[in-house]
This record gives structure tokens, C-alpha cells and sequence, in this order.
């Protein structure tokens, strides 16, 4: 996976994202997101209020094979030690914290000093940022993808790894009502798992988070990328 561009590096960001799998159909999938941000020129009065543009590029969909915490999260930890870190802007390590997705930011935290951001999703209607921890509705979460799919902002990179799977998902994606008539925001036949991997690191690119530093990240990709990536 090539990360050259002619830009400046500080107007790239990566996010590393994970669904991970609960019970019956569902997979784990890792998703490796490119974000360039473009400021939008303004008068010199109104900088305060300037807007930014981002697009996407997805470069890379891996769904791994194991099931154990331990090992998802070492193979997370091995890919995040691979993204590019010299930029100001730090990648991000986004994680859905849900059901079993608890365990795995736990030890991406004490076993490889990574600091991800723990992705919750809810049934409500308020999304909220407390430290490390992004709440979203599923509604809202979708709803962030489905902006930037329409608005022209992301594409996928022609080489990318599971492309033709990830376009699958997203053309079967869609709205569903269920028998109490609520909406339901999923994958009309098949697996939703790539396009909620890449909805996650979508919305930790837009909200932000988490305010890991340069310099941590080089530590941990020294420490860990080089062995990981063996």
C-alpha cells in the first residue's frame, strides 16, 4: 500500500477502523481510510469561521480470520503500525466499542499503549464526545457515510483490497422498516460489516478524535510495527 502524495503531508489523515463481529453472520473487517482536509478561502475578518472540506479515499478493506480479542487486537495494532505518522496530523485507531469490542480497546490500550477512539453506537438521537469515547446514533452514524457518498467526497482507491466486496455492501445497502415500524438502517441481503467499518472511520475523521499526539504514535509504530508487520 503506497501512501506518496505531491500534497503536504499535514493535510492528510489516516483512520484504521474496526466493525467488530458480535454473533451469527456478522465479521470482523478493518478498514484503512485516507482523509485530505482543504481549507475554504475566506475574508480576513471571518478566519474564525472557516470552512473545512474533507475527502476520502478508502485504501484498504481486510477481514481477518481470527476470533480471539488477542489476536484482533494484535492485528490492529499491526496494521496501525504501518500507517504513515510523519505528517502533523496523527492517524487515528477507531474502534466500534460495542459487545465484544470492549475487550479489544482494553488491550490496544494496556498491551500496546495505543489510544483508540471507542465507538458507541445507540438507538438515541444525541451524539456526544466525552474524552476517548465517540456515542452516535446508528441513524446518525450511516448518515455521516451517506452524506459524503452523495456530496461526491469519497472514492475507493483502484487497487484497494476487497473493492468489489465493499461496493456489493454499499449497493445493497438500505432502509428497512421493522414489524414495530421503526427504521432500521441495514444491509438489505447479506453483510453490513464493511460499510459499518468504514461509517466508523468516517465519523472519527469528521468529529475529530482522539487527540493521540505525533510523537505517540511514533513510539508505538516503533515499538510495535516493525515486529508486527513480520
Amino acid at each position: 500500500m503506497s501512501f506518496i502524495h505531491a500534497r503536504p503531508p499535514e493535510t492528510y489523515q489516516y483512520c484504521l477502523s474496526a466493525d467488530l463481529s458480535r454473533a451469527g453472520k456478522d465479521q470482523t473487517v478493518f478498514t484503512v481510510t485516507e482523509a485530505e482536509r482543504t481549507w475554504l478561502a475566506c475574508e480576513e475578518h471571518d478566519m474564525h469561521n472557516r470552512k473545512c472540506l474533507i475527502t476520502f479515499q478508502v485504501r484498504q478493506t481486510h477481514r481477518p480470520t481470527v476470533t480471539s480479542t488477542v489476536e484482533k487486537a494484535r492485528q490492529l495494532a499491526s496494521m496501525f503500525g504501518e500507517l504513515p505518522g510523519d505528517g502533523i496530523v496523527a492517524p487515528i485507531l477507531a474502534v466500534d466499542a460495542g459487545g465484544l469490542g470492549g475487550p479489544v480497546v482494553d488491550m490496544l490500550e494496556s498491551e500496546y499503549g495505543l489510544k483508540p477512539l471507542s465507538v458507541v453506537t445507540h438507538a438515541g438521537i444525541n451524539t456526544t464526545t466525552k474524552r476517548n469515547t465517540l456515542s452516535i446514533p446508528k441513524a446518525s452514524l450511516l448518515q455521516e457515510l451517506r452524506m459524503v457518498i452523495e456530496q461526491d467526497r469519497i472514492d475507493l482507491a483502484p487497487d484497494m483490497n476487497g473493492r468489489e466486496l465493499l461496493l456489493k455492501e454499499l449497493h445493497a445497502f438500505g432502509c428497512t422498516v421493522t414489524a414495530g415500524g421503526k427504521l432500521q438502517l441495514e444491509a438489505v441481503t447479506g453483510n453490513d460489516d464493511r460499510v459499518l467499518s468504514l461509517a466508523i472511520g468516517v465519523a472519527a475523521i469528521v468529529h475529530g478524535l482522539p487527540k493521540m499526539t505525533i510523537e505517540q504514535v511514533r513510539a508505538v509504530q516503533k515499538r510495535w510495527g516493525s515486529f508486527m508487520a513480520r
